[in-house]
């Protein structure tokens, strides 16, 4: 089967040659912009390349280096495609292929360097009582379930989480996702989560 398609490939790129089609010649980068803390993802734009090779081309392709991004856009004819895929914190910089009915063309020049920020906002705090908004301070007191002086902390092998709590002489357990503590070790007492 595979050699079918090869002597199609043979034959469509000798047919673009005798009719003086050849491959696209490479598109002009434009910027690479990151995306969002957190994202993973980057906007790389470009130019069309000043020879299609003699025929329209029908799509690009973005390609990242260090390579793990998916261009999301990919055999789109958009100028502006986004990389998805990326791992925060690191520095890419990207490629662009143009695809005409003869083949795929040369790759543009590389883009400028980019990477998404890592994401620095928690979405989860363990041991503050009351509602938790993100991006606000914690401004309520010392409650059952605050933490006064982390000292450690280790996972189960369910996902749940021990905090060791010094200034307090105790250690929590927050089971797998919660924000509230289900069980208290080394503190006397009533245990409330309020």
């Amino acid at each position: 089967m595979s050699r079918i398609f090869r002597a199609l490939a043979v034959i469509v790129f000798l047919a673009g040659m005798l009719s003086g089609q050849t491959v696209p010649g490479a598109p002009v980068i434009g910027t690479a912009t990151a995306g969002s803390a957190g994202s993973g993802k980057a906007t790389v734009t470009f130019a069309a390349p000043a020879l299609n090779g003699g025929a329209a081309i029908t799509g690009y392709t973005v390609t990242s280096a260090p390579a793990g991004g998916t261009d999301s856009n990919a055999g789109t004819t958009a100028l502006s495609h986004i990389v998805t895929g990326l791992t925060n914190g690191t520095a890419y910089t990207f490629t662009v292929n143009g695809t005409n009915s003869v083949g795929t063309g040369a790759a543009s020049a590389a883009s400028n360097s980019v990477g998404t920020a890592l994401l620095t906002t928690a979405d989860r705090v363990y041991g503050q009582g009351g509602v938790f908004t993100t991006n606000l301070v914690n401004n309520g007191g010392l409650s059952a379930n605050s933490l006064n002086g982390n000292n450690g902390a280790a996972v189960d092998g369910s996902g749940g989480v021990y905090v060791a709590d010094q200034m307090n002489h105790r250690v929590l357990h927050y089971p797998s996702g919660s924000t509230t503590a289900d069980r208290v070790y080394g503190q006397g007492g009533v245990f409330t989560t309020a």
